[in-house]
């Protein structure tokens, strides 16, 4: 199960793709998001973004692992 919490004015889409490869599985993932605020919103999202993506990478590295048990 993949699922994503968004707070109250943050709008966000997340495609996962899953495709079978060599040896396992490969994950994928594309994640878009804006924060209200305008030019603010804007300023915070590119302090935020190099921790999305450690989070992001951590949960396609986490999922892939669990995946991977599965095959």
């Amino acid at each position: 199960m993949v699922g994503e919490v968004q707070p109250k004015g943050v709008t966000a889409a997340t495609i996962w793709r899953f495709a079978d490869a060599e040896g396992g599985t490969e994950v994928d993932v594309e994640f878009e998001y804006r924060l209200p605020g305008g030019l603010a919103g804007r300023a915070l999202g590119t302090l935020l973004e190099p921790f999305i993506g450690q989070a992001i990478r951590h949960t396609e590295s986490k999922l892939a692992e669990q995946v991977g048990r599965l095959g």
